[in-house]
């Protein structure tokens, strides 16, 4: 074989090499790139599945709010969808500065009154009631659960075979146990038929008292 042409074949052997190799790795390269792209986006709907996941079991758990009253000296959770006002103000019915929170139900129809102070603490009361309505004052052992420490037993107000309101007063020797004095009552918005009323099977006091027992001082 002429010497040119040996050269020539071995040029052209080198360039069908060269141009096979070239394809061979765009071809490699595109395919990785693919590869990794499907990787990324396979991770990403993992991670919005798994964050999917996560918020689904935090709304199953509930959503709660943490409400803190420094200058008072306590804090509690309360559900999202409930509404918390503060009251800080003199009151002309007892002719004294009086602090409380109430927090209302989603639907407005019943509220959650608590008023907490230390024992020592002087002016302000943390209760400005001064009556209830008709009925009888009955003492449910079988409700009893701790407030800061303090075995509560809730009472009912019924009247005429109904329950109209739960009140969550600590017995005396609590004022000692826990340096504090603190009421709480569940009661209903002044708009309702007192006649018609009956908490007895309303599902709101089991969340009430997970809103006692999330009391903390502070």
């Amino acid at each position: 074989m002429p010497r040119v042409l040996k050269w020539s074949l071995v040029v052209l052997i080198i360039i069908l090499v060269g141009v096979g190799g070239f394809f061979a790795g765009k071809f490699y390269w595109q395919r990785s790139d693919k590869d990794t792209d499907n990787s990324s986006q396979n991770q990403s709907t993992s991670s919005a599945k798994k964050s999917s996941n996560e918020q689904a079991a935090a709304e199953a758990e509930g959503c709660w709010k943490e409400y803190k009253n420094q200058p008072v000296g306590y804090s509690l959770k309360y559900p999202c969808d409930w509404t918390l006002t503060e009251t800080n103000e003199f009151s002309e019915t007892i002719g004294m500065n009086v602090k409380y929170v109430t927090i209302k139900t989603p639907d407005n129809k019943y509220f959650l009154f608590w008023g907490y102070k230390k024992s020592a603490e002087a002016g302000f009361t943390n209760n400005d009631r001064t009556g209830i309505g008709a009925g009888d004052f009955v003492n449910q052992p079988a409700m009893a659960f701790n407030i800061l420490g303090v075995n509560v037993v809730p009472k009912q107000l019924v009247y005429q075979g109904k329950v109209k309101e739960y009140f969550y007063e600590q017995p005396q020797a609590g004022v000692a146990q826990c340096a504090c004095n603190f009421i709480g009552m569940f009661s209903y918005n002044q708009s309702q038929d007192y006649d018609a009323l009956d908490m007895t099977n309303l599902n709101y006091v089991t969340t009430v008292k997970q809103i006692l027992q999330s009391v903390q001082k502070i």
